[in-house]
């Protein structure tokens, strides 16, 4: 399929890095190999001491597409994706980590698909997979999606299926957004982990049309030291708390379901002082 001719398809790559040396090479290629070539990539680079920023500089001195934000000590991911996108220009925003990497057309068939779809955003499936011997590489969406592409609601995202039903946590996925719809919404730097997920929900609940496809185009890397894989009790409170602020947008059927979902997914450790507990009483 011919690309259309015009304007406003550069996308801008953001990409934070912490210690991510090991990993970063083969993310950097990923990027550099895609087949739509109208795209800058923003790293920021969050206080790295491990031989990052040497890689980082020898990309951005190969390719002046590429673009490093050094930043001294370590802020957090939040944090040094909003450097990253308050620095982009481009009219979609691609979100990669510095430890994935990304299939050589990937950016291409996500745009096309997000034109042909009057999307604001869209996201593939992905390929878990682990350098160390964790797991076997699997799908993120599971085999055989007969429902997609489809578009999902605030609900859906934060939908956790439960053992043996199908489906898939939808946290993870890295779309490509345009950024008009994007807008003003940032990364809640309060929060460690969940922050995508965060910020996705309130895309949506801002009436962002976010489209899942079912093709798996990225591949997420799992290792021991990913922040996802050291979840705590304080990472989900603080993800929960992030909610409470968003519930005066819902309407009540959603406000229904999306406390449905959260007394499962609290896992039973909530207390009276819990942010769930706020959400369920307001």
């Amino acid at each position: 399929m011919q690309e259309p001719a015009g304007q406003g398809r550069l996308i801008s790559i953001i990409m934070a890095n912490h210690q991510g040396a090991r990993y970063l090479r083969a993310a950097l290629a990923s990027v550099l190999a895609q087949t739509h070539d109208d795209w800058e990539l923003i790293v920021a680079d969050d206080g790295s001491s491990d031989g990052s920023v040497e890689i980082l500089q020898d990309a951005a001195a190969q390719d002046d597409r590429v673009r490093v934000l050094l930043w001294e000590t370590s802020s957090g991911p939040a944090a040094a994706r909003n450097r990253a996108l308050a620095a982009a220009r481009g009219a979609w925003v691609a979100i990669c980590d510095s430890d994935d990497i990304m299939h050589p057309d990937r950016l291409r068939r996500l745009l096309l698909a997000a034109e042909r779809l009057g999307a604001d955003a869209v996201a593939d499936d992905m390929i878990h997979f682990a350098t160390e011997p964790m797991a076997a590489p699997r799908s993120v969406f599971g085999a055989g999606s007969p429902d997609l592409p489809r578009q999902i609601s605030p609900a859906d995202m934060l939908r956790v299926p439960e053992p043996g039903e199908a489906g898939a946590q939808l946290g993870y996925i890295k779309p490509v957004i345009r950024r008009e719809a994007l807008g003003a919404l940032r990364y809640d730097e309060t929060l460690t982990i969940g922050e995508d997920q965060d910020l996705y929900l309130r895309l949506l609940l801002q009436g962002g049309r976010l489209w899942l496809l079912p093709e798996a185009l990225y591949l997420y890397r799992r290792h021991p030291q990913s922040l996802s894989h050291r979840s705590s009790r304080a990472h989900v409170e603080a993800s929960l708390a992030a909610l409470e602020g968003l519930s005066d947008r819902l309407q009540f059927d959603q406000r229904t379901e999306i406390t449905s979902i959260l007394n499962r997914r609290s896992g039973g450790f909530c207390s009276g002082g819990c942010p769930l507990k706020r959400w369920q009483r307001t």
